[in-house]
C-alpha cells in the first residue's frame, strides 16, 4: 500500500495532463499560440487558415517572446558556450540577466536535449503534473486523507489562474514550487529529527522557485512562504517551545536558496539597476499601477467564468475592461482574462466555505486552515488594488515596475485549493450539519447575486471605449453564457446531492463522496480550462518565407531595420517582422521586446520615434512599455545603427501608409509579396574603422569571430583612429587589442554613443571584445558553493539513512 501511494499520484497527475493537452500529446499538435503570427506579416502569406485564433497581446508573449528565447538558449548552449549575450535584439542586448530566460533552471534542459516545438509540449506536461504532485505532497504532509490531497492538488493546477498563464512557461514553472516549499518548511519546523533533509530540500525548492524566471510570482510564494514561516513560529511559541533554532533554520532556507540562484540573480539585479524600469515610486505610479487591479464586477468570474468573455468562442468575445484616467474622464481599457482569473470550480469554492466554517466553530481553531483562509482573502484585497498594495509598492524597491497586482490571484488559487482539500477532509471526517450546510449554499447564492449587482451596475451607464470593446448590456452578457449557466446549475446541484447523501450515509458513503467531488471537480475545470489555450501545427511556427530567405542569403554580419509602429490590444497590429521574430533566423535586428532591457538602448531608439496618438514621440507604443521600435528610417543616426536593410509592409497595401515611413531609397524588386526591402545605402558598416585623418579613406574590418559572447575584428588603419563596433556596450564587455587589454570607449555621437569603440594606432591590428561581466562570475561562485552544501548535506543525510536502515535490519534478524 505504501509503495501504491508513493507513485499513485504523480502517475495520475501526469495522466491528467496527458488528457488535458490531448491535442499535444497524441494529435501532434504543439503548444503554442503559433497561429497568432498569421496576423502578421510576413507570416501571413505562408499561414493560409481562417482558424486563427483570436488576437490575445498578452498570449502573443508565448510566440513571440518565450519561443525566440528558448530557441536562441538551446542553440547557443548546443554550440558549446553559455548565452550570457544575445546579439539578435536591440542591437544586443543581456540574455542571461532577462529572468525569464531561466537559462540555469534544471527542467529547461528540456529545450537542449529536443526540439524546441515539442519541448514547449513537453515543459507543460511535466510542470502540470509537479503542481498537482507538490500540492498533494504538502496536503499530506499536513495530514489530510489521500482523496482530499488528491483533490487540491486538481484545484490547483488546473485552476482558471494557472490554465490562462499556462503558454507562458515562466508562470507555471515558478508557481508549481509554492507548495513543495511550504512542504519543506513545515518539516523544518514541525518533524523533529528531519531538520537536516528538510533543510537542504526546502532551500532547492526555493532556489528552483527563483531560477524558473518569473520574479513577480516567485515573489507571491516569498511572501507565501515568510507567512506561513511566521505562523509555524507562532504556533511554536504558543506551544512554550523554544524558536531559536527554527529561526536559524528558516534563515538557512533562505540564505541556501538566494545562493543556489545568485547565478541568475546577481545578473538580473544588475540589469534591473539600469533597464527602462529603473524609476522612483510615485503617487501617479502607484494610481496607474492599481489601476490594472482587478476590478469589482469581475468577482463574478467566480461563478461564471466567461460571463466577462473570452478569446475562442466567437459568440462570446472578450470584453472585460479597466477603468483608466483620461483628463477629467474615465475610459474604458480592454483588461485581459489571465489578469483576472479568479476561476477554482463550483463544488471546490463550497467545500473551501465548509472549511472555515469548520475550522472557527472546533474548540480548539484549525490553524491550518485559518492560515489559508487569511491568504485568499489577502490575495483578493491585493488583487482589487486596495491600499495594501501601497505598502509593497513604496516598501519594496522595484515592486512597482511588477505586472499586475492582480496576478498574486495565484496565492488566491493555491490558498482555495488547500481550503478545499481541508473542506473534504472535514467532511470525510464527519459530515456536516443541515442547517450549517444550508447556510453555506445560501451564503454562496448570496455572493453569486452580489456579483452579478456589481456586473450590472458596472454596464449600466456606458463608458468612453465601451464602444471600441463592444461591451454589452447585463442581459445580452448573460444570454451569451449558456454553458456557463449550465456548468453553475450542475455544479450546485451535483455538490447538493453529495452532501445530501452523505449526510444520510456518513460511512458508507464517505469513500464515494470523496470521488465525486474529484470527479466534479475534474470535469468542471476540464470542460473550462481545455478550449482556452490555442494549438498550432508545428509548419506555422515561424515559417520561413522568401524574403527572410534572402535576408539570410544577403545580410551578412550587418543589421536589419524594420519599420513598425503601432501595436494593439484589440485588433492585430500593422507590423513587419515583429520584435524578436528575427531571433528564429539569426538575424541582428535593432528592435526588440522584452520586460528588462537597458534604458540607454531606449533612449537611444527614442531619437528615431515619430509621435503617436498622444503626440508623443516614444519608441515603444503606448499599450507595451517593453517593445521597443525603430520608427523612422530616415532619422540623422540610422547610419550608425549597422542596419543594412529597412522591412516594411508590403507597398500594395494603403492601410499601411500612417505605419510604413518608406526610406528615400526605391525598394528591391522581390518576386514575394511577404514584406517589402529596401537597401540603405548611407549605412555604416556594423563593425568600422574612423580615422582621426578624414581624408584619408577608411580600410575594411574583417570578421574572424561573430558568436554572441565574443566579436573579434582585424583591421589594417593607415593611421590612429576609432575602432567602432556597432553592438550595444553594457556592463562586462572587455576589449583587448592584439591581446592587450584596453579600455572601451564611448563613440562620437555621429557614430552612435550606444556602442562600442578602441583606439588603434596605424598598423594592423586584432580586436577582440568578449563579454565577461562580474555579477555572472559572483554569481557562479555563490550559488557552486550553494550546491556543494547541498550535495554535502544530501550525502551525510543519505549515509545517515542508510546507516538507520542497516542498523534496523540486523536488529530485525537478532
Amino acid at each position: 500500500m505504501d509503495k501504491f501511494s508513493t507513485w499513485f499520484p504523480p502517475v495520475f497527475y501526469l495522466f491528467l495532463a496527458a488528457i488535458f493537452l490531448y491535442r499535444t500529446t497524441f494529435v501532434g499538435d504543439v503548444f503554442l499560440p503559433a497561429g497568432l503570427l498569421g496576423y502578421i506579416a510576413p507570416y501571413q502569406t505562408a499561414i493560409h487558415t481562417k482558424l486563427l485564433p483570436p488576437w490575445n497581446p498578452l498570449r502573443w508573449d508565448g510566440i513571440a517572446q518565450f519561443y525566440p528565447w528558448r530557441l536562441f538558449a538551446a542553440r547557443t548552449v548546443r554550440s558549446g558556450f553559455l548565452p550570457l549575450w544575445n546579439p539578435y535584439q536591440f542591437c544586443g542586448a543581456p540574455f542571461v540577466a532577462n529572468s525569464q530566460s531561466a537559462v540555469f533552471y534544471p527542467p529547461n534542459l528540456l529545450f537542449d536535449l529536443f526540439p524546441t516545438t515539442i519541448a514547449f509540449n513537453l515543459n507543460a506536461l511535466l510542470h502540470l503534473t509537479l503542481c498537482g504532485w507538490f500540492t498533494y505532497l504538502f496536503l499530506k504532509q499536513l495530514r489530510c486523507f489521500p482523496l482530499a490531497s488528491l483533490l487540491g492538488g486538481c484545484i490547483y493546477a488546473y485552476s482558471a489562474w494557472q490554465v490562462q498563464w499556462l503558454q507562458l512557461p515562466t508562470f507555471l514553472a515558478t508557481s508549481c514550487w509554492f507548495p513543495l516549499l511550504l512542504r519543506q518548511l513545515y518539516r523544518l519546523l514541525r518533524t523533529p529529527g528531519s531538520s537536516g533533509t528538510s533543510l537542504t530540500s526546502a532551500g532547492a525548492s526555493l532556489g528552483l522557485m527563483l531560477l524558473a524566471g518569473h520574479l513577480q510570482i516567485a515573489f507571491y510564494g516569498l511572501l507565501a512562504a515568510f507567512l506561513w514561516v511566521l505562523a509555524l513560529l507562532i504556533r511554536t511559541l504558543q506551544e512554550q517551545k523554544p524558536i531559536g533554532k527554527l529561526l536559524a533554520l528558516s534563515a538557512g532556507v533562505f540564505l541556501l536558496g538566494g545562493l543556489l540562484c545568485s547565478i541568475q540573480l546577481l545578473p538580473t539585479l544588475e540589469l534591473s539597476r539600469l533597464s527602462h524600469r529603473a524609476t522612483q515610486a510615485t503617487p501617479a505610479g502607484y494610481q496607474e499601477y492599481i489601476a490594472y487591479a482587478l476590478q469589482p464586477y469581475e468577482l463574478s468570474t467566480l461563478f461564471l467564468p466567461n460571463l466577462t468573455g473570452n478569446d475562442y468562442d466567437p459568440q462570446n468575445h472578450y470584453w472585460g475592461f479597466y477603468l483608466q484616467s483620461a483628463g477629467n474622464s474615465l475610459v474604458a481599457v480592454r483588461h485581459n482574462a489571465a489578469e483576472t482569473a479568479l476561476y477554482v470550480g463550483i463544488l471546490p469554492l463550497l467545500l473551501a466555505a465548509v472549511a472555515v466554517y469548520r475550522a472557527l466553530h472546533r474548540r480548539a481553531p484549525n490553524y491550518r486552515a485559518l492560515f489559508f483562509a487569511i491568504l485568499a482573502v489577502f490575495a483578493l484585497l491585493m488583487a482589487l488594488g486596495t491600499p495594501l498594495n501601497a505598502l509593497f509598492y513604496f516598501g519594496i524597491p522595484g515592486f512597482g515596475a511588477s505586472g499586475s497586482p492582480a496576478r498574486i490571484l495565484v496565492l488566491w488559487a493555491f490558498a482555495t485549493a488547500c481550503l478545499a482539500a481541508f473542506g473534504l477532509d472535514y467532511l470525510l471526517e464527519s459530515p456536516l450539519e443541515k442547517r450549517a450546510f444550508l447556510a453555506l449554499f445560501a451564503a454562496l447564492l448570496a455572493g453569486f447575486g452580489l456579483c452579478l449587482f456589481l456586473v450590472s451596475q458596472a454596464l449600466t451607464v456606458p463608458l468612453p471605449g465601451f464602444d471600441l470593446l463592444d461591451v454589452p448590456s447585463f442581459a445580452r452578457a448573460l444570454s451569451r453564457i449558456p454553458y456557463d449557466w449550465v456548468r453553475l446549475g450542475a455544479g450546485l446541484t451535483l455538490s447538493a446531492v453529495l452532501f445530501w447523501r452523505t449526510h444520510r450515509h456518513p460511512v458508507s458513503g464517505s469513500f464515494r463522496f470523496a470521488l465525486g467531488c474529484l470527479a466534479i471537480t475534474i470535469t468542471d475545470l476540464f470542460w473550462t480550462g481545455m478550449p482556452v489555450n490555442p494549438v498550432a501545427r508545428s509548419t506555422w511556427v515561424y515559417p520561413l518565407t522568401p524574403g527572410i530567405r534572402y535576408l539570410q542569403t544577403h545580410l551578412g554580419h550587418e543589421r536589419i531595420f524594420p519599420i513598425n509602429r503601432f501595436w494593439s490590444l484589440n485588433t492585430p497590429p500593422p507590423a513587419v517582422l515583429p520584435p524578436n521574430g528575427a531571433m528564429v533566423y539569426a538575424l541582428r535586428d535593432v528592435q526588440g521586446y522584452d520586460s528588462l532591457f537597458p534604458g540607454q538602448l531606449k533612449a537611444y531608439a527614442d531619437r528615431f520615434a515619430r509621435p503617436n496618438r498622444f503626440g508623443v514621440s516614444d519608441a515603444s507604443p503606448p499599450e507595451v512599455g517593453n517593445m521597443v521600435f525603430f520608427q523612422n528610417p530616415n532619422a540623422p543616426l540610422v547610419p550608425t545603427t549597422g542596419a543594412r536593410y529597412a522591412v516594411a509592409l508590403p507597398t500594395d497595401n494603403p492601410a499601411f501608409a500612417d505605419v510604413t515611413l518608406p526610406p528615400q531609397t526605391p525598394p528591391l524588386p522581390l518576386s514575394s509579396d511577404d514584406l517589402t526591402l529596401y537597401p540603405l545605402s548611407s549605412a555604416l558598416p556594423r563593425a568600422r574603422f574612423v580615422s582621426d585623418n578624414p581624408k584619408l579613406p577608411n580600410p575594411p574590418v574583417t570578421y574572424l569571430q561573430d558568436l554572441p559572447t565574443r566579436v573579434s575584428l582585424q583591421v589594417t588603419a593607415p593611421t590612429g583612429g576609432l575602432l567602432i563596433l556597432a553592438d550595444e556596450n553594457y556592463p562586462g564587455w572587455e576589449a583587448t587589442v592584439d591581446k592587450y587589454r584596453v579600455p572601451i570607449l564611448v563613440p562620437p555621437p555621429s557614430q552612435g554613443s550606444l556602442f562600442r569603440a578602441v583606439r588603434l594606432s596605424s598598423g594592423e591590428h586584432i580586436v577582440a571584445f568578449r563579454f565577461r561581466p562580474s555579477s555572472f562570475n559572483v554569481g557562479l561562485y555563490l550559488s557552486l558553493i550553494g550546491l556543494l552544501f547541498f550535495c554535502w548535506q544530501s550525502s551525510k543525510n543519505l549515509f545517515r539513512s542508510r546507516t538507520n536502515m542497516l542498523g534496523g535490519i540486523e536488529c530485525r534478524n537478532q
